[in-house]
C-alpha cells in the first residue's frame, strides 16, 4: 500500500504571504510511504528556501515521486496532517471578506496534487488526520516499542495543545488532552518574547539557560503555574506581568539577568514536563516513553526525563515538528484502519496485519547525485573553485579535519527534520575550545554561547558521556547528555558551560560513510567524535541540492567543501563576482519610502534589507539574461561599480538573491 502524508499550508509561494507566521500552519513537507515504511520524505523549506516555509509543498510533491519509481496515480491515501473542519468557519469568513468563491480543504488539496503532479485524483481518497493523533504516533510506530506512553506537547493544533496515549501494541488508547489555554509551547514562545526572541527561537533560549542561576527568578517563575493532583497544573496569568520588569532590553551582549531569567523558564518547563509523564506513568506502569510535537525538542527536558529512571526507553522523534506530522498521518491511515476517520473514538485498535518499523535513519530527501552529476555542477562553477576527486574520500577529510580545517560535508540522500545528521553537515575537530566560537563567527552569525553537537562512533559513547544503562543509542540529536568528568576538558568545542552535549550516536548500520569517517578520525586523533553542525548560515534552511552547498561555501569562511568523492577548494569570489547572472526571487518584496529603499521576504521570518538607490534601480530593471558585468558595462566608474557589487555579494549572503553562472 502506497500513502502520501501531507504537513500543508494553502498559499503558494508566490502568494500574498500575509499570515505566514500561522500557528496552525508552518514546516510544511511531504512523506510517502509503501506498506508502512518511509521511501521519500522532504520539507519543503530546503527545496523553496524559505525557512519554516508553510506554503504549498509543490517542490516536495515533486521531488518524493522524482526520487522514487511511482506516481501520484498508484497512491491508494493521500492523508493531511490536522483536520478540515476545524478551520472551515474561518475559511469560508476570510473568503468572503475578500469577495472570492470559498473553496474547501479538499478541493483545495486536489488543486495542489494536480498542480504538482498533473494527475486529477480522487478527493474520495483524501483523508484529513487530527493534528496529535499525527503527532503522537509518528512517535510510537517508529520507537520500535509495543507498550508505551504516548505525549505529544506544542504550541496548538486543532484546537489543543498536547495529547496523553497509551498503547500496549494492539490498541491505541486517549488518557487526556491538553487545552490550548495551557499550551506549554504557547508558554514558552510567549516569555521568550521579554528576551526579544520570538517563535522557532526556542532553542536559543534553550541553549542560553545554562549560562544562568535558576535561583535567581525562581519565585517569579513559581508564581506563574501550580502543579495539581491527576497530572493537571494550571496557568496563573495574572501574574505572568511580574515577568516585563525582570530583564532589559536584549542588547548584543546578554546580561546575567537575561540568562538567569532564561534558565527560570526552562526550569519551569521541566518541571510542569516532569509531572505530567510522572504522572501517567504510574497510571500506566509501562517502561517506555515516546514523545512527539514542537516542545519535544527540548533537548534539555528529554536530558531530564532521562535522569530520572522512569523509564527503560525513552524515543523522541527527530520530526516532532509539524514537518513529520506528513509522516504521522500517513502511519495513521496504514496502522489504525478506518478507525481514524471516527473523531469522536477514544481507542483505536491496530491492524495486526501492517508492519512496523524501528526508525534507524531519516535519509529521505533528494540524493546529491553520482561523480558525473556531481563533476557537471562543479565545472559550471569553475571560476570560483577549484576541485579533485580522490578515491578515499573518508581518510582525506578526516586529515583535513585534523589538521584544524572546517569542511562542508555533502552525502547520500538529505535528511528529514531540523538537524544535519552527516549528510548536509559542516564538521570540524571536537577538541579545541575555540572552534565553537570560530564557526558561529565564520559561518552561522549567530550568538556565540549557542553550543554545537558531537557526533560519536555508538561504540565508544558510553567512554566519553553519561546516559542510562538501558539506552545507548542516541541518534537523532534529541538528548542532552552530561559529558563525563574526565572528557570535559578535551571535547571545549561540543561541551556546553554546565557540561552537558546534545550527542548523536553513528553507527556503521545507519550512515556507513559517515561512521568511517569519524573512524578514520578517531585512527589520526584518538578521538571518536566530530564537531557536527548543519550546513547554512543563519538566514536560510539547511542545504540541500549542490548549488546549496556551493553557494554556502563561497559566502561563508568554510575552509573546505566536500561533496561526494570531490574535494572543493575556493578561490577569489569578489573577483569574478560579476561574471554570474542575478535572479530575483519570487517571494522578495523590494519597496522605496520616504527616500528609503528596502528588501525582504514576503513572509513574517526576516528582517528588512536597506538597499543604495543605486541598487534598487539595478533591480528594478534586471535583465536576468545577462551576467552583472554585462549589465553593468555602461557603469565608467569603477569604484561605483565595485561598491555596487559588494552589495550584491551581501544580498547573496543574506539569500536575498539568487546568483547563477
Amino acid at each position: 500500500m502506497l500513502i502520501l502524508g501531507i504537513a500543508n499550508g494553502n498559499r503558494y509561494l508566490s502568494d500574498d504571504m500575509e499570515d505566514s507566521n500561522h500557528i496552525h500552519n508552518h514546516d510544511s513537507a511531504v512523506a510517502l510511504l509503501k506498506d508502512g515504511k518511509v521511501i521519500a520524505a522532504i520539507e519543503e523549506e530546503r527545496l523553496n528556501r524559505v525557512k519554516h516555509s508553510n506554503k504549498c509543498p509543490e517542490f516536495a510533491l515533486r521531488a518524493v515521486f522524482e526520487n522514487t519509481p511511482y506516481t501520484l496515480a498508484d497512491v491508494d491515501k493521500v492523508c493531511i496532517f490536522s483536520l478540515s473542519h476545524i478551520y472551515e468557519y474561518g475559511n469560508k469568513k476570510d473568503a468572503l471578506a475578500k469577495r472570492v468563491e470559498y473553496v474547501s480543504d479538499y478541493q483545495k488539496v486536489a488543486t495542489l496534487l494536480f498542480k504538482a503532479t498533473g494527475i486529477n485524483y480522487d478527493e474520495s481518497k483524501i483523508h484529513f488526520i487530527p493534528h496529535h493523533l499525527s503527532h503522537t504516533m509518528v512517535s510510537y510506530f517508529h520507537s520500535g516499542f509495543e507498550d508505551s506512553l504516548i505525549i505529544s506537547l506544542d504550541g496548538m493544533g486543532d484546537h489543543i495543545s498536547g495529547a496523553i496515549l497509551h498503547s500496549d501494541g494492539k490498541t491505541v488508547n486517549y488518557l487526556d488532552y491538553i487545552p490550548e489555554y495551557k499550551s506549554l509551547g504557547n508558554f514558552y514562545n510567549e516569555v521568550i518574547q521579554h528576551l526579544g526572541y520570538n517563535m522557532f527561537d526556542e532553542y536559543k533560549v534553550m541553549g542560553m539557560a545554562p549560562y544562568g542561576n535558576p535561583e535567581v527568578f525562581k519565585k517569579e517563575f513559581d508564581s506563574l503555574y501550580s502543579l495539581l493532583p491527576g497530572g493537571k497544573f494550571e496557568f496563573h496569568r495574572e501574574n505572568f506581568s511580574v515577568l516585563a520588569s525582570l530583564v532589559g532590553v536584549r542588547k548584543d551582549e546578554l546580561t546575567q539577568a537575561q540568562k538567569d531569567f532564561a534558565m527560570g523558564l526552562q526550569v519551569a518547563l521541566e518541571n510542569i514536563i516532569l509531572h505530567i509523564v510522572k504522572h501517567f506513568q504510574s497510571v500506566t506502569g509501562t517502561r517506555n516513553l515516546c514523545l512527539s510535537g514542537g516542545v519535544a525538542f527540548n533537548c534539555s527536558s528529554n536530558g531530564n526525563l532521562l535522569k530520572q529512571n522512569l523509564f527503560d526507553n525513552i524515543f523522541v522523534h527527530p520530526a516532532s515538528h509539524d514537518a513529520g506530522g506528513s509522516i504521522g498521518a500517513a502511519l495513521c491511515a496504514y496502522h489504525l484502519g478506518v478507525d481514524y476517520q471516527d473523531l469522536q473514538r477514544s481507542q483505536f485498535k491496530i491492524d495486526p496485519s501492517t508492519s512496523k518499523y524501528k526508525l534507524d535513519h531519516v535519509y529521505w530527501g533528494k540524493h546529491i547525485g553520482n561523480d558525473e552529476q556531481i563533476s557537471h555542477v562543479l565545472n559550471s562553477w569553475k571560476d570560483f573553485i577549484s576541485f579533485e576527486r580522490v578515491d578515499d574520500i573518508t581518510s582525506h577529510t578526516a586529515r583535513l579535519i585534523a589538521d584544524d580545517n572546517v569542511i562542508g560535508w555533502v552525502q547520500g540522500r538529505s535528511e528529514f527534520g531540523p538537524r544535519a545528521l552527516g549528510n548536509r553537515s559542516i564538521l570540524a575537530d571536537p577538541r579545541p575550545a575555540k572552534n565553537k566560537s570560530r564557526i558561529n563567527e565564520m559561518v552561522k552569525l549567530r550568538e556565540g554561547y549557542r553550543p554545537f553537537a558531537p557526533s560519536i562512533m555508538k561504540e565508544h559513547v558510553s567512554e566519553y558521556y553519561e546516559h542510562p544503562s538501558a539506552q545507548d543509542e542516541f541518534p537523532f540529536m534529541t538528548f542532552i547528555l552530561d559529558t563525563k568528568p574526565d572528557k570535559i576538558d578535551s571535547l571545549g568545542a561540543v561541551t556546553h558551560v554546565d557540561g552537558t552535549a546534545r550527542v548523536q550516536t553513528v553507527t556503521r548500520e545507519s550512515n556507513n560513510l559517515y561512521w568511517n569517517l569519524i573512524n578514520e578520525f578517531r585512527k589520526i586523533t584518538g578521538v571518536p567524535i566530530l564537531l557536527n553542525t548543519s550546513f547554512n548560515n543563519n538566514v536560510e534552511p539547511i542545504i540541500d541540492s549542490i548549488e546549496d552547498a556551493i553557494v554556502c561555501y563561497l559566502t561563508t569562511q568554510i575552509n573546505y567543501l566536500v561533496i561526494g568523492n570531490f574535494i572543493i577548494k575556493k578561490k577569489d569570489v569578489m573577483h569574478k563576482l560579476g561574471s554570474l547572472k542575478l535572479h530575483k526571487l519570487p517571494y522578495v518584496v523590494m519597496e522605496e519610502r520616504n527616500s528609503l529603499y528596502q528588501l525582504y521576504f514576503n513572509n513574517s521570518y526576516t528582517k528588512k534589507l536597506k538597499l543604495s538607490k543605486s541598487l534598487f534601480q539595478f533591480l528594478i530593471n534586471l535583465d536576468d539574461t545577462k551576467t552583472i558585468d554585462e549589465q553593468l558595462s555602461s557603469t565608467s566608474n569603477e569604484i561605483q561599480k565595485l561598491d555596487l557589487l559588494k552589495e550584491i555579494y551581501g544580498l547573496w549572503c543574506n539569500r536575498a538573491v539568487r546568483l547563477v553562472p
